[in-house]
């Protein structure tokens, strides 16, 4: 009866010792397993993963106006360049102008010393005719602009306006450019979002192409 009991102890230690060296290798397992499970984890992202800024390749953002799209065109003072207003945007109690000359003739025109200093903004809330923003050390705008644009060439003209704060629409005159009347003052993004068919255009069409088949696809 001794020798049993004695003999069943040890029987009992050793099971003791193998449950308690099991339980470690499964833990061990389990630790060396770790890096598999969280091999689907999306990486901290690098530099070089940041969204494309508005207008580059691959960005879903575009300027709202360009020269090619613009809020207004006129024909300017000067023969063969068309003057198309591209940016009419409110920054806090500033109006920031700007504006594209564009030659549109099929020789080249030459601008000489070009100054934006002396246009002149009327909105819709004083009335009263305002001239560029001057911060005290002189005018915020275009100064001493020469240049020879080439056919389909174009250069930019821009100045910043006093506004007011419930000021809606804005007559702006830029000597020898012209006369914009009753323009929208943007207050929000100059940026818009492209359009289904803009996306499209840049994948070449699949986007579209898998829109479709996953619409398909559907019971």
């Amino acid at each position: 009866m001794i020798t049993f009991s004695t003999r069943t102890s040890a029987l009992a230690s050793r099971a003791t010792v193998l449950a308690v060296a099991i339980a470690a290798a499964a833990s061990s397992w389990g630790c060396e397993s770790e890096p598999a499970r969280n091999s689907n984890r999306r990486a901290v992202p690098n530099a070089n993963d940041e969204m494309p800024a508005p207008g580059e390749a691959g960005s879903p953002l575009v300027l709202k106006h360009t020269k090619d799209n613009p809020i207004a065109r006129i024909p300017s003072e000067f023969p063969g360049i068309e003057s198309r207003l591209v940016t009419n945007s409110r920054r806090g109690t500033t109006l920031l102008v700007e504006i594209e000359l564009v030659n549109v003739s099929a020789a080249p025109v030459t601008i000489e010393n070009y100054s934006a200093t002396e246009a002149t903004l009327v909105d819709d809330a004083l009335k009263q005719p305002v001239g560029v923003y001057d911060t005290g050390t002189g005018a915020i705008a275009t100064t001493g602009l020469t240049r020879t644009l080439q056919p389909g060439e174009s250069t930019t003209v821009s100045a910043s306006f006093p506004l007011g704060a419930k000021s809606k629409l804005a007559t702006l005159t830029f000597p020898k450019l012209g006369i914009f009347t009753a323009i929208e003052i943007d207050s929000g993004s100059k940026f818009r979002s492209k359009t289904p068919e803009e996306m499209d255009a840049e994948g070449g069409g699949g986007n579209r192409s898998g829109r479709n088949a996953n619409r398909n696809g559907r019971s």
